[in-house]
């Protein structure tokens, strides 16, 4: 038996998760940022499916967090801090509108700038 014909007689075991029947009412309200624990009650109280909050933050972060939205440019300012010769010239990092981002960092800041 060669590779197509096993192919054609097995189809793959691929899992479904329970939420992928809900998925575009928690991708709404994830992109309305809600609050990961007001999804898993709307899940669990609102359509009766019972998930642990880990499940749905890994639900969450494998459809969705994969289609990152873009992220906001970072600023570089330098200032000198009060009272504080020694430390003139060190560099503070500004993030604006930093929403469902991981915090950056000093040395991934300064690779994004390069």
């Amino acid at each position: 038996m060669n590779l197509n014909e096993y192919m054609q007689k097995n189809k793959p075991n691929k899992r479904k998760s329970k939420l992928d029947a809900i998925k575009d009412d928690i991708e709404t309200l994830y992109n309305a940022e809600y609050s990961q624990k007001q999804i898993l009650e709307y899940v669990t109280k609102h359509r009766k499916i019972k998930v642990s909050l880990t499940t749905l933050q890994h639900f969450i972060k494998s459809r969705f967090e994969n289609i990152m939205k873009p992220t906001p440019p970072i600023k570089l300012e330098t200032k000198k801090p009060k009272n504080q010769e020694k430390k003139w010239g060190q560099k503070t990092y500004i993030v604006e509108n930093q929403t469902r981002s991981k915090r950056l960092n000093l040395k991934e800041l300064e690779s994004q700038n390069d």
